[in-house]
């Protein structure tokens, strides 16, 4: 992974940070696509985990972010994404 692994703002008293934890080449079903999983912390709040799965079909872009105190796992966010793209495309 290139530069920026993480990021920080500050806007008076409360500070935010992004953590790209993992970001690679994957698929969804037979379609190429992208994961993301990153981790973000507020001022004041409890950690959230974000598994994100970016891919492509035709003109069409899908993505779906799960978001979450805990890492989520059912639906698996491909499954998730895969049903997506079927009820969209239908």
């Amino acid at each position: 992974m290139g530069r920026c692994r993480t990021i920080t703002a500050t806007v008076g008293q409360d500070r935010a940070t992004l953590t790209t934890q993992l970001l690679k080449k994957t698929h969804v079903g037979t379609r190429p696509a992208f994961r993301a999983v990153q981790r973000a912390t507020f001022t004041g709040l409890p950690v959230t985990h974000n598994d994100t799965r970016v891919t492509r079909v035709g003109t069409d872009v899908y993505l779906i972010d799960a978001l979450g105190f805990k890492v989520p796992t059912k639906p698996t966010v491909p499954a998730a994404l895969l049903r997506l793209i079927a009820r969209v495309r239908a």
